[in-house]
């Protein structure tokens, strides 16, 4: 199976959207590590395919971007109201 994921292609701004889509009923706090958890991954990964400082900060940006986006998005769908002694 991991063969099949190797030939997913996803542009930085898409991998920022699927995050935020991992993450859509994650409060802010928990959505922040979980970005923060992928920032660092990515950045180890770029660095280690030999892309320059300039290059992974521009994608960096991009993933960042992409989740803000789609956490925007996302807001109205995965903020459920509850109100106090109601199912």
């Amino acid at each position: 199976m991991s063969d099949d994921l190797d030939k997913i292609s996803i542009t930085p701004r898409g991998m920022g959207a699927l995050i935020a889509e991992l993450g859509a009923t994650d409060n802010e706090a928990a959505f922040c590590l979980r970005l923060q958890g992928h920032l660092i991954s990515m950045v180890r990964s770029y660095t280690q395919q030999g892309y320059s400082d300039a290059e992974i900060v521009g994608f960096i940006k991009q993933i960042a971007d992409g989740a803000a986006f789609r956490r925007h998005e996302l807001r109205p769908i995965a903020n459920i109201h509850h109100k106090p002694g109601h199912a």
